[in-house]
């Protein structure tokens, strides 16, 4: 949502007599910061596919500044995605992303046997590592990103992902076409 939608849905649904109790949505801040403004007592959980996508961007960009993160991207949206699905409670969900790190310096101590397929097939040998040595604030920028997701992994475990929410859009738009005429649309589609 822009930042004015969002305010302006809020105030609006507010003085409609609806309440807000849980809102899905990709991490935006000032989407945050608007519904704990209106909506005080609500509670946020993050879209699981919309928010792995932006920490991909975010290392993809970093990538641009350290050559050794290259490829490392995608195999943390993995972990994201792996980690809130299977994660009941935030310790479970935390010791997945905390196995990251060392798995792409080849530690596989710490991950998982029936996820990691380097732990659990001896043949297989990764051919991509970071070294802990030699690209140590590479290292250090990945593992702040790692300390960011864990801070929200309450928010991430068993949350929804776009999916769902998608399919949900698909729905609206097969009666509201929004090619059609944005505007128009947008208001009967909202209404839905």
């Amino acid at each position: 949502m822009e930042r004015w939608s969002a305010l302006k849905t809020f105030q609006e649904l507010k003085q409609q007599g609806y309440t807000i109790t849980v809102l899905i949505h990709d991490r935006d801040a000032s989407t945050s910061s608007h519904l704990q403004a209106v909506f005080p007592e609500a509670t946020e959980s993050f879209d699981v596919n919309h928010y792995k996508k932006n920490i991909v961007a975010h290392v993809e960009a970093l990538a641009d500044l350290y050559d050794c993160l290259n490829g490392f991207a995608v195999k943390l949206g993995a972990h994201i995605k792996y980690a809130a699905k299977n994660s009941n409670e935030e310790s479970t969900f935390i010791a997945v992303l905390d196995s990251f790190i060392p798995h792409c310096c080849g530690d596989l101590s710490k991950c998982q046997e029936d996820r990691c397929k380097y732990k659990y097939d001896k043949n297989k040998v990764q051919t991509v590592l970071l070294s802990a040595e030699h690209e140590v604030k590479a290292i250090a920028q990945l593992s702040n990103i790692i300390e960011t997701i864990k801070k929200d992994s309450a928010k991430l475990i068993n949350a929804p992902c776009s999916n769902i929410v998608e399919s949900i859009n698909r729905m609206r738009l097969k009666y509201y076409d929004k090619l059609r005429s944005w505007k128009s649309s947008y208001a009967a589609r909202s209404a839905m």
